[in-house]
């Protein structure tokens, strides 16, 4: 994958937040695996675009080893990871959270039927 500086961050502005909505209910009311904030990050996100880890952490001036934890899904996103997700992507803070949320209860939801 290329190196990305905010020429690549630049074309998420058009990404669609329906579609993203749209996945945050599907994952809510169907079977769907339980699905991490990293994976949607990665394969809807960073792939897409062309976007690397490390072109994503320094503009949103984070940690690059925060990325990879949230990708490699060893940590969750929260309220300020969120907030610099939505700037770059062009989401909503809310969106990453209940991500995050909808996979903390998912198991939950499996096991109760």
């Amino acid at each position: 994958m290329k190196t990305c500086g905010w020429s690549c961050l630049i074309k998420v502005s058009a990404y669609d937040r329906g579609s993203m909505q749209r996945l945050e209910v599907k994952m809510n009311r169907n079977g769907m695996r339980p699905i991490h904030p990293g994976e949607i990050l990665s394969e809807e996100f960073l792939k897409p675009l062309g976007i690397t880890i490390t072109a994503l952490a320094r503009s949103m001036t984070e940690p690059e080893a925060e990325l990879i934890d949230v990708l490699g899904q060893q940590s969750g996103v929260g309220g300020g990871l969120a907030g610099k997700l939505s700037v770059q992507l062009n989401t909503t803070p809310e969106f990453w959270l209940n991500l995050r949320s909808t996979f903390d209860l998912r198991p939950a939801q499996i096991e109760r039927g």
